[in-house]
């Protein structure tokens, strides 16, 4: 069950990536003195809103199922922040309480008939 956890918060640090990339990007454009074609830059912006959104989404329901101090979508970017860094910093990291959650959450599933 610990596949399904990492799983998740692998997705979210992809979204985070991709913010960071985004973010990265419409600060190049925005600071070329060559100002690009009207509308380019908004067309970054408005994907990067939609990652952004879609990271939010992510870290809410990963703030459902992990425990404390990781129970509210503002911990969990926090923690994601913490993850990205790490990555960058080539140091391996791990989030507290992926396994705990693994074993007390994710396992809590019996095998009701009516499901199966």
């Amino acid at each position: 069950m610990t596949g399904r956890i990492r799983k998740a918060w692998a997705q979210l640090d992809v979204a985070v990536e991709e913010v960071v990339r985004l973010n990265a990007l419409i600060k190049r454009l925005e600071d070329d003195k060559e100002a690009p074609a009207p509308g380019f830059i908004a067309s970054f912006q408005r994907d990067l809103d939609l990652e952004k959104a879609k990271a939010n989404g992510k870290a809410e329901i990963l703030a459902i199922i992990m425990p404390a101090p990781l129970t509210t979508p503002e911990e969990i970017s926090r923690e994601a922040g913490r993850r990205w860094q790490a990555k960058q910093q080539g140091i391996k990291y791990e989030t507290p309480g992926i396994r705990l959650v693994a074993a007390t959450v994710m396992d809590d599933i019996d095998g009701d008939p009516v499901w199966t």
